[in-house]
């Protein structure tokens, strides 16, 4: 397990067990659109910015010709991206929909491809 999905779980868990109506409303409506949920994950994912997974650098090129960003690191060229790693690696999920199933206090279902 990553220290993203130990980052989400613990952020999903505290919203699930002590969210009201009112502040679940106020978390749904920062995601409006699949940048939001984006700029969401990359936050936490690189709470300090982005760091190399390989050699830990701290500045890499947006290789944006994909749905979803693709991180290349400015020193060693290694590719990255934000679900890497991570229990949303290799699924065709639109992200807004996986940071937003993820985060809800009663609703859940896999993001898993499946692969039958």
């Amino acid at each position: 397990m990553s220290i993203f999905d130990v980052a989400l779980a613990t952020f999903t868990n505290h919203y699930c067990n002590e969210i009201n109506t009112a502040e679940w409303q106020n978390f749904q409506e920062q995601f409006n659109s699949e940048e939001d949920a984006i700029a969401f994950l990359f936050r936490a994912k690189w709470p300090n910015g982005f760091r190399c997974p390989r050699c830990c650098h701290q500045h890499a090129y947006v290789i944006s010709t994909r749905k979803l960003p693709l991180y290349q690191c400015h020193s060693c060229h290694h590719q990255t991206s934000l679900t890497a790693g991570t229990v949303m690696e290799n699924s065709r999920t639109p992200m807004l929909i996986a940071v937003n199933s993820l985060t809800a206090p009663q609703q859940r279902f896999s993001l898993r491809r499946n692969l039958s």
